[in-house]
């Protein structure tokens, strides 16, 4: 906006205003869903806004005005502009918007804190969003565990029993652990050469 003059008035009542006017205004900003604007030194406004709710940014740093669209989050703590991560495995997509934690729990199939572990339930059945537990209490036959976050690693990929051992205590090459026949970890294996 330009304008050699602008006034601007309030009415506080019938018998008294307030008046300010300006001489010589010049207002600068970016289109609409648009920012990069330096105050100091004019910019070229080609960053666009992020996921912004009703797509209004501030035109020097990106914030968001009005926070984030559902099923977006991120607080720029920089000048790269808010909005621009997108929640992940969210119930309906809802999560906070400065730390992208599900609000009101995970989508089907997910589970913990950050929605970040996948349920490996028998048959593809749901688990429980917070603890990860099978609602039939049946894993998939690789996995074993309350949560069913722990893989069987058998050899020829066999499935294990609820204890997670594996048919004939044998384990997939690499794998082992403590206890015979469940393979928790991987192994660090030497091949010896026969040396005659």
């Amino acid at each position: 906006m330009r304008g050699r003059y602008v006034r601007l008035e309030r009415q506080i009542n019938a018998f008294e205003s307030t008046r300010l006017n300006f001489c010589e205004v010049e207002i600068y900003s970016c289109s609409e869903g648009y920012w990069g604007y330096n105050l100091n030194g004019g910019g070229d406004c080609l960053n666009q806004c992020g996921k912004c709710q009703d797509n209004q940014c501030s035109v020097n740093r990106g914030r968001c005005y009005l926070g984030c669209q559902a099923g977006w989050w991120g607080v720029a703590e920089s000048s790269v502009g808010d909005c621009t991560k997108q929640c992940v495995n969210c119930y309906d997509q809802v999560c906070s918007q400065s730390k992208g934690i599900c609000t009101i729990g995970c989508s089907y199939g997910y589970w913990g804190v950050d929605c970040t572990l996948s349920c490996h339930c028998k048959d593809g059945h749901a688990c429980n969003r917070g603890t990860g537990q099978c609602q039939n209490a049946a894993c998939d036959s690789q996995y074993w565990g309350p949560a069913c976050n722990n893989s069987c690693n058998c050899l020829d990929n066999a499935p294990c029993d609820v204890n997670g051992v594996c048919p004939g205590n044998k384990c997939a090459y690499g794998y082992g652990g403590p206890v015979p026949g469940v393979c928790t970890y991987g192994m660090d294996i030497i091949k010896l050469k026969d040396i005659s």
